[in-house]
């Protein structure tokens, strides 16, 4: 049976939780893009299987809101104290230049009301809007294509080599876009890594050839070393247009 956690601080009801509760993994993942980071790949979210725990059990964790209406108060670098919410912290951090934040009605924050169990579903949710920045699922924010998904852990791709190029797909059919520019920086590291080997044993080569005289081992060399330097500058890696374009570019030189 669960204590009545009420009036009952977070540490204590996290600490009887890990102790009489079985952890739970969900198979949900939350992938979202940050409008905030344009730049970054796609981030994943899969809440703890301890925390799933409480959120199914009941009676420990406190309402989402609870945390979003949390009060701070935020100190800017020339001197301005700034009284808001948890919820629109948020964008401000991305405005000013935050220099000190304090909770304001700390007490109140730690001992807040426990409400009831969720299902997986609504955990789900519920962590997507704990964890996640209100400027990517909050509907006041208006973009022209969802900028999170709810899936399972098995619509994920499994290869993970294009990894820092993940875009969400803008169509119902795919679930994961590969931005194809970035792709092609991931492809020229491969080749970097396969020939920088290359290279160095083909230096030692040259200097013994050098030391036979042998003039056309030399410049059979000369031309392999400038070849495996300009490969990432390729005509056809550069025009690419979609990752098995990409990936056809490995002339076998690069092979050893």
């Amino acid at each position: 049976m669960t204590p009545d956690f009420r009036n009952v601080d977070m540490f204590t009801r996290l600490t009887w939780a890990s102790e009489n509760l079985e952890p739970f993994q969900t198979d949900y993942r939350v992938i979202f893009e940050d409008p905030a980071e344009p730049d970054a790949p796609v981030k994943e979210l899969c809440p703890s299987p301890e925390w799933m725990a409480c959120a199914l059990h009941g009676g420990i964790l406190p309402s989402v809101e609870h945390q979003h209406n949390m009060k701070l108060e935020l100190a800017t670098e020339d001197g301005e104290k700034i009284v808001t919410t948890f919820l629109e912290a948020q964008q401000i951090y991305l405005e000013k230049k935050i220099t000190g934040e304090k909770v304001i009605d700390y007490k109140e924050y730690l001992v807040p009301e426990p409400i009831g169990a969720m299902t997986e579903e609504q955990a789900i949710e519920y962590i997507l809007k704990k964890d996640v920045p209100a400027r990517v699922w909050h509907p006041d924010y208006k973009y022209n294509r969802p900028m999170y998904k709810v899936v399972k852990r098995q619509e994920i791709p499994v290869d993970q080599t294009y990894r820092d190029c993940w875009r969400l797909s803008e169509t119902e059919e795919q679930l994961i876009a590969i931005d194809v520019e970035r792709a092609k920086e991931v492809w020229k590291r491969k080749m970097r890594e396969a020939r920088t080997p290359i290279l160095n044993k083909l230096d030692t080569d040259f200097f013994r050839a050098m030391e036979d005289g042998d003039t056309e081992k030399q410049k059979n060399i000369a031309n392999l070393k400038r070849l495996l330097r300009d490969v990432t500058k390729l005509p056809e890696l550069e025009n690419a247009k979609t990752v098995k374009e990409i990936e056809a570019v490995w002339p076998d030189y690069l092979n050893g």
